[in-house]
């Protein structure tokens, strides 16, 4: 844990202390649950769609891909709680060894504070899910990739708030060809 903690700014770790203190809790949820409790991937969908939409944006979470994840044995769900209601939600590919932070996305685009509380349970759920997947022994967090890392875009400085070590990957979409 204190690996962990060293990477991490002061900043963020003072918000993840915070959290302790206020009414913020955290849950993950495994892929069988996921699978038995369908509730679960509506939730995540709603609030996925809602937190585009309040962005002005029309984005839909691919429900059947996610419950897929999820049967496959590949997916966890983490969530957030401030004063018992969901306001954030994780959805984690786990290949063991990495995991990948597939969606994230928050029930907020209110007023200041209830913002901060928000603000507060996301970097508490992201806490929360390295010490999950460090405890199931994986070694790779992966964040999902960062437009640059000397970027002025807010979520890139977010996940950089966390630390680690920058890599390059490729993700590429297979294309069907018939051969001769």
């Amino acid at each position: 844990v204190e690996a962990l903690q060293s990477r991490i700014s002061n900043n963020a770790l003072r918000n993840i202390r915070k959290s302790y203190r206020e009414d913020i809790t955290v849950k993950h949820f495994s892929p069988e649950a996921v699978c038995r409790d369908p509730g679960i991937i509506d939730a995540l969908a709603e609030c996925y769609s809602g937190m585009f939409s309040d962005k002005g944006m029309e984005l839909r979470l691919d429900t059947t891909a996610v419950l897929n994840c999820a049967k496959a044995g590949a997916l966890v769900i983490g969530i957030a709680y401030l004063h018992g209601e969901p306001v954030v939600y994780h959805a984690l590919i786990d290949g063991k060894d990495r995991v990948i932070c597939w969606h994230s996305c928050s029930k907020c685009r209110c007023e200041s504070e209830q913002s901060i509380l928000v603000g507060r349970a996301n970097k508490r759920l992201h806490w929360e899910d390295l010490l999950y997947f460090k405890e199931c022994g994986c070694q790779t967090y992966d964040w999902g990739g960062v437009f640059a890392f000397d970027s002025e875009n807010g979520i890139d400085r977010f996940k950089m708030l966390f630390g680690g070590t920058p890599h390059d990957y490729y993700h590429t979409v297979p294309l069907p060809n018939s051969l001769p």
